[in-house]
């Protein structure tokens, strides 16, 4: 018996009956809407009997979460396990007790400590075709601003026995170790600030690379955005938040010393958006950042001897919104 329901706009439960049909080789609900996580008891298609294996494909939805835990503990033959493309987060360990002629896992959220074990079984015969590359990237993507001096942690996303971790910062390693699974970064400065990403290898899976969403790393000044700081040595914005374009009204206040500055601006990633390199020190500019989009900037203001920051709004709906 075959049933083949892909292909439509089908959506939970799927009803624990269907998995007690006498002699069913195939069920297909791929390229539907199912999601949450997988039932549990989809295991009853696992034993049907000596002569009849299943062919189970529930690829293509938005299942998520782990794979059932009790799976992993079942021995079973079966001809074909299809949970490729849905948002999975976990397959249970194995240890050679399941048999198939097909098993897929690719475009999910899985990592090397997930496949081990049954890439381990396919290099032991037991899977005859393993589809598992590629996974999505790892964990969320990350904006933070710290204050200097602090510490903060990156975890790669992924474990596994056989794995090596490559840090980046702004796209150059900063780091490579077997041991790096968390990239701790002490005492932050100004010279942390930067997007880090991690490239995870498995010397046992060597077709699959794991990359982690980056993580956006800016510096907090610990300035209240809402307070506008009158000292002479201090940098003074009005108002703030900007909708972008800094006018006579809307002005850069800066020291007035008759000396020459360097002004930058860079973004919560640590990007310049606006660099001069001689500001003659007068009470009135016009800065034009309008083509930046919403966030949080670092402003900095310096020479050979002093050094000013302090943080600004760019908030286009208006800035009593």
């Amino acid at each position: 018996m075959e049933l083949r329901l892909n292909g439509n706009q089908l959506t939970d439960p799927i009803p624990e009956g269907v998995t007690l049909l006498d002699k069913l080789i195939i069920f297909n609900i791929s390229n539907n809407l199912f999601s949450g996580e997988l039932p549990e008891y989809l295991d009853n298609l696992f034993y049907q009997n000596e002569y009849t294996y299943i062919s189970l494909d529930v690829s293509n939805n938005m299942f998520s979460g782990p794979v059932p835990e009790s799976w992993g503990k079942q021995s079973f033959l079966i001809d074909a396990l299809n949970l490729s493309n849905n948002n999975l987060t976990s397959l249970p360990i194995v240890n050679y007790n399941w048999i198939m002629t097909f098993f897929r896992i690719y475009g999910n959220n899985l990592t090397f400590e997930d496949i081990e074990s049954h890439y381990q079984s396919y290099k032991q015969g037991l899977y005859y075709f393993f589809h598992f590359n590629p996974q999505d990237e790892m964990l969320t993507v990350i904006d933070t601003a710290l204050m200097p001096g602090s510490s903060y942690s990156i975890y790669s996303g992924t474990g596994g026995e056989f794995t090596n971790y490559k840090w980046y910062k702004n796209s150059e390693m900063i780091l490579e170790s077997p041991d790096a699974d968390t990239l701790h970064l002490v005492n932050i400065t100004y010279a942390d600030t930067g997007t880090y990403t991690c490239r995870a290898e498995n010397s046992l899976i060597n077709l699959l690379t794991l990359y982690r969403k980056p993580v956006h790393i800016s510096i907090d000044t610990g300035v209240n955005i809402n307070t506008y700081i009158i000292n002479e040595n201090k940098l003074k914005f009005y108002p703030n938040p900007t909708t972008g374009i800094f006018t006579t009204e809307n002005t850069i206040q800066i020291p007035g010393s008759g000396s020459s500055y360097q002004l930058s601006i860079t973004n919560s990633l640590g990007v310049p958006v606006y660099h001069n390199p001689n500001v003659e020190l007068t009470n009135e500019m016009v800065i034009d950042l309008s083509s930046q989009p919403n966030g949080i900037y670092l402003v900095v203001l310096k020479n050979s001897k002093q050094y000013f920051t302090k943080k600004l709004i760019i908030n286009k709906r208006g800035t009593n919104r």
